[in-house]
C-alpha cells in the first residue's frame, strides 16, 4: 500500500523534470566551484562534511581472477568464469564479460553501488556536476540506471542533450525527433559505459491503450508513428497485459515501443541489464497481478525476449526479472518467474518507507528477502541483485512533493553502511537506489549545496555517513571499476553457452483465463524445432482431447484448430490448454470452454456469490499484495452470521509485522457517474488498525480510513457502511483534498480493499497484528448521506 504511493512519485516528478524548467548541469569543470559557506545561517537544515574521501579502491584481474577487497581493506580474489549461461548464445562479449563480472562481484565480499539516472537527474548544484553522487565522492555510481522514459523525451532528451552532454564530448547536434531523443538517451549511455558505469534499463511503459498517433512519422522508425511520452503505467485500463500478444489489440504499438528500446539497444556500445515489467507482483502498474494471470505475465514476457533477441537481432542485453519484495519463499518467488530460458539475472524491489531509529524490523525483513532471492538464484543459476531499493518517507516534506529521504531528521542516516553489509554478504552483485529528481521532488541520495574554500562539503546532514559508506573497501563505485571493465576485463576469452539447446515454446494465443465458445485456432511460438519435434496442444475440460500443431511458413508458429466438435467434447468447464513438445510440458494457460460470461452489475463490485464456493477462483479474481514478512489470505465464509445475503461473504485474513500492510485488489470497469456513495457490508475486528477502502478512478488513487471514525474503530459488529464519493480523498495530490472522485466516478478502474499496522496500537503484540475483516455486498449506490454512515445490523 505505501509501495503504492512511493512508486507514483513519478506522476509529480514529470511536471517539474529538468529539462522542463531549463536548469543546465554541467558535465566540465566537476567539483569545482567553491563558496564559502561557514558563516551562513546556523539555524539552517544543511551541514558542512567532516569526513574526507579516501583513495579509490580500484579493482584489478590478475590471473582471470577478480581482485576486489574485505571490510578490513585485505585483497581477495575470485575466479571469472569462462563460460557463462546466457539467454541469447549470440550474446556481445561485453554481455559476456558483465555477466561474468557480476557473478565474481557477487562472490566477493563486495557489492556494486548502483543509482538511477545518476548523471541527468540531481538533487544538488546542478553547476557543480552532472551527479551528486559524483559531487560527494569524485565517482559516478557502479551501477547506473536508465529508464525508457529517457528515451521518449521525459527524464532525457535531444534538446538536453544538446545543450549539456554534447558540450562535453563534442560533435554534431542531433535532431530534435523521436529519433533524436533515442540517440540522446543512447550517448548519455555510453558516456556513462566509458566512465565506468554498469547500464541498467529499466521500461516504465505508457498504458498502450492511451497512446495515441504523433503525426510525427518519419518514414523508417515505426515507433515514430506515436507518442510514448507521459507518464500511464500507473493508469489502469484498457485490459492492455492481455491484448500485447500477436493478434491483440495493441500487438502493434507495442512492437513499436519494442522497436524503440532496440533502436536504443543498438547504438549502445556495452551491455544493458534490461528489466522490464518491473514489481509485476504488485498491482501498481497496469501489468501488476490483479490485471493478468501468471501465465500470462510470464508469456508477454517471453515473446518480449524473442521480439528483441531473435526479430529485431538485438544481442547487448541481459534479461532481468526484478518483482516486488513480497514473496515468503522460493515457490512464490517463482509464481510469474517467465523460466531459466528466459532471465539471465534475478532481483526484488524493496523499500525503507518511514524508518524507525534502529530500523532493525526492516533490516530484518531486508535479510530474509535477501536470502529468498538469493536461493532462487543458487537453484536456477542466475545472477541477481537488489534492483531497487531506497528510504523513503509517506509524508512529504511541508511543500515539498518527495517521498523519499527527509531533508532534515532522518532517522536511518547511516542506512547504506547497514544494507551494503548485507548485500556484500550474499551473492548479490549490486543494489540500486532510485533517483535523484531534484530537492524538492524526492533524493534516495545525499546531496551536495555548494563547495566551502577549505574543500569540505556543504549539503545535506547524510554527507558525512555516504562519505564513510563511500570509504568502504568493499564498495564499487564505477572509478573502482573503469579500469578492468573497459581494458583488463576485454583480454580474456569468455564464452556463452545457450541455456538450453532444446525446443521451447509458449502460447501466444489465446490468451490465459480466455472463454471459448467458438471455433479458434490456437497458436504457439516455438524456438530450436527440428522438423522430427513433436508439438501438440492438450486441451483438458470435461475431457481430454490433443491436436497436434503445425508450423506456419515462419517455422516457429504453431497453430492447431479447436473445432465444434472438439468443443462440444470439452464440455462447460474451467479447464487448461497445454503445450507439449515431445511429450515435455512447455506452457499452459487457464481457459473457459461453453461459459459465457455472466451478465455484470455495472454497479456490484462483487457480492461473492459468483465463485461456485471456490477460493480457488476467488484468488485468481481478486489480486493479493502485502510486506516483506506479512501474509494476506483471502477466502469465502458460508457462516450466517459473516454474511449480508446469499451463500457466502468475503473473509480478509492479514498477518502483519507493527511496520506492515496487506491488501487485495479487484479490477472493475465501470461508469457509476449516476451514484455518489460505495456501500458494503462489513464485520471489523476491532483492532484499530487503518482499514483502507481504496477506488482507483481516471488514472488517480481515492481512499477513505475507516479507522478515523469512532463508529468502526474497536468495533466487531455487523454493519453497513455507506461512504460518499465526496468523502474519498485523493490519495498521491498534497493536502489530500476530497471531492475529485465525484468527477472520476465515470471512469472507475479497481477497488482495493487494505489494512496497514498501526505500530503504537493496543492490537500490536510482540511486534505483530493478526485478525479477520468480512466483506459482503459491495457496490455502488446513490444516497442522501453527505457524510460516512456506520448502520448496525
Amino acid at each position: 500500500m505505501i509501495k503504492q504511493t512511493l512508486k507514483r512519485i513519478y506522476s509529480i516528478f514529470l511536471t517539474v523534470l529538468v529539462s522542463s524548467c531549463g536548469i543546465a548541469m554541467s558535465f566540465e569543470n566537476q567539483g569545482s566551484a567553491a563558496e564559502d559557506t561557514q558563516g551562513w545561517r546556523a539555524d539552517d537544515i544543511y551541514v558542512n562534511s567532516t569526513e574526507s574521501i579516501k583513495a579509490l579502491d580500484v579493482l584489478a584481474i590478475k590471473n582471470k581472477k577478480l581482485i576486489t577487497y574485505d571490510l578490513n581493506g585485505k585483497a581477495q580474489s575470485t575466479k571469472l568464469s569462462s563460460k557463462v549461461n546466457l539467454v541469447d548464445v549470440n550474446a556481445t562479449n561485453e554481455v559476456k564479460q558483465i555477466y561474468a563480472y557480476l557473478e565474481a562481484v557477487g562472490k566477493s565480499s563486495s557489492a556494486i553501488f548502483g543509482h538511477q539516472s545518476d548523471t541527468h537527474q540531481k538533487a544538488g548544484d546542478s553547476t557543480l556536476s552532472c551527479s551528486d553522487t559524483y559531487d560527494i565522492t569524485g565517482s559516478y555510481s557502479g551501477v547506473i540506471g536508465i529508464d525508457a522514459l529517457s528515451l521518449v523525451g521525459n527524464e532525457y532528451s535531444a534538446s538536453r542533450y544538446n545543450s549539456e552532454l554534447r558540450n562535453t564530448i563534442g560533435g554534431e547536434k542531433i535532431p530534435e525527433t523521436a529519433a533524436g531523443n533515442v540517440e540522446a538517451a543512447a550517448k548519455l549511455t555510453n558516456y556513462n559505459i566509458e566512465n565506468g558505469a554498469i547500464i541498467t534499463l529499466s521500461a516504465h511503459m505508457p498504458n498502450f491503450s492511451f497512446v495515441q498517433e504523433s503525426g510525427s512519422y518519419d518514414g523508417i522508425n515505426s515507433y515514430s508513428k506515436y507518442n510514448f511520452s507521459g507518464y500511464t503505467p500507473n493508469t489502469i485500463g484498457g485490459d492492455v497485459m492481455n491484448q500485447l500478444m500477436p493478434g491483440g489489440k495493441y500487438n502493434e504499438i507495442y512492437t513499436a515501443y519494442l522497436d524503440m528500446l532496440a533502436d536504443y539497444a543498438s547504438q549502445v556500445e556495452g551491455a544493458i541489464l534490461f528489466r522490464p515489467f518491473h514489481e509485476n507482483t504488485g498491482s501498481w502498474f497496469w501489468w501488476g497481478a490483479a490485471y493478468c494471470d501468471e501465465a500470462t505475465y510470464k508469456n508477454v514476457y517471453k515473446y518480449t525476449v524473442e521480439y528483441l533477441r531473435d526479430i529485431k537481432q538485438i544481442h547487448n542485453l541481459i534479461y532481468v526479472y526484478g518483482p516486488s519484495c513480497d514473496a515468503e519463499n522460493t515457490e512464490q518467488y517463482g509464481l510469474r518467474y517467465p523460466g531459466d530460458d528466459y532471465v539471465d539475472m534475478i532481483g526484488f524491489d524493496m523499500y525503507n518507507i518511514d524508518p524507525a531509529q534502529d530500523n532493525t524490523q526492516w533490516y530484518t525483513n531486508f535479510q530474509n528477502e535477501l536470502n529468498i532471492v538469493e536461493a532462487f538464484a543458487k537453484e536456477h543459476k542466475k545472477l541477481f541483485a537488489v534492483t531497487e531499493t531506497g528510504v523513503g518517507t509517506s509524508v512529504a516534506d511541508d511543500a515539498d512533493n518527495q517521498t523519499a529521504l527527509h531533508k532534515s531528521e532522518n532517522k536511518a542516516k547511516d542506512w547504506y553502511q547497514k544494507v551494503q553489509a548485507m548485500v556484500a554478504n550474499s551473492n548479490a552483485s549490486y543494489f540500486l537506489v532510485w533517483a535523484n529528481f531534484s530537492e524538492k521532488d524526492g533524493f534516495y541520495t545525499p546531496y551536495v549545496k555548494a563547495i566551502n574554500e577549505d574543500k569540505s562539503l556543504y549539503g545535506h546532514e547524510m554527507l558525512d555517513y555516504f562519505i564513510q559508506y563511500y570509504n568502504d573497501p568493499t564498495t564499487i563505485f564505477a572509478a573502482d571499476q573503469k579500469q578492468i571493465l573497459n581494458n583488463d576485463i576485454k583480454n580474456i576469452n569468455i564464452k556463452a553457452k545457450a541455456t538450453t539447446k532444446n525446443a521451447i515454446g509458449y502460447i501466444t494465443s489465446p490468451v490465459s483465463g480466455s472463454r471459448i465458445l467458438d471455433n479458434v485456432t490456437i497458436t504457439a511460438r516455438v524456438t530450436n524445432a527440428k522438423k522430427k519435434d513433436a508439438v501438440t496442444f492438450v486441451l483438458t475440460g470435461a475431457t481430454k482431447q490433443t491436436l497436434t500443431a503445425k508450423a506456419s511458413g515462419d517455422e516457429v508458429t504453431y497453430c492447431a484448430n479447436i473445432n465444434s466438435d472438439i468443443l462440444k467434447a470439452l464440455g462447460e468447464k474451467t479447464g487448461t490448454i497445454e503445450l507439449l513438445i515431445n511429450g515435455v510440458s512447455n506452457d499452459t494457460i487457464n481457459t473457459i470452454f461453453n461459459i459465457p460470461e455472466a451478465v455484470e452489475d455495472p454497479y456490484c463490485v462483487d457480492n461473492f456469490e459468483n465463485y461456485s464456493g471456490e477460493d480457488s477462483i476467488l484468488n485468481k479474481k481478486w489480486s493479493t499484495n502485502k510486506n516483506t514478512g506479512d501474509t494476506i489470505s483471502l477466502s469465502l465464509s458460508d457462516e450466517k452470521e459473516k454474511i449480508n445475503s446469499g451463500s457466502y461473504a468475503l473473509k480478509f485474513n492479514y498477518d502483519e509485522a507493527s511496520n506492515g500492510w496487506a491488501g487485495a485488489t479487484l479490477t472493475k470497469q465501470a461508469d457509476w457517474s449516476d451514484c455518489n456513495a460505495l456501500q458494503f457490508f462489513t464485520i471489523p475486528d476491532g483492532n484499530n488498525q487503518k482499514v483502507v477502502i481504496q477506488l482507483t478512478a481516471n488514472g488517480k488513487v481515492y481512499e477513505t480510513y475507516l479507522n478515523e471514525y469512532e463508529q468502526y474503530r474497536i468495533s466487531t459488529a455487523p454493519m453497513l457502511i455507506t461512504i460518499p464519493f465526496a468523502t474519498f480523498c485523493e490519495r498521491d495530490t498534497e493536502g489530500k483534498p476530497t471531492g475529485g472522485l465525484l468527477n472520476d466516478c465515470s471512469n472507475i478502474t479497481s477497488i482495493g480493499l487494505w489494512v496497514n499496522a498501526i505500530a503504537d496500537s493496543a492490537a500490536i503484540k510482540d511486534g505483530r497484528v493478526q485478525g479477520n475483516i468480512y466483506y459482503d455486498d459491495i457496490m455502488a449506490v446513490h444516497s442522501d448521506s453527505t457524510t460516512v454512515n456506520f448502520e448496525l445490523r
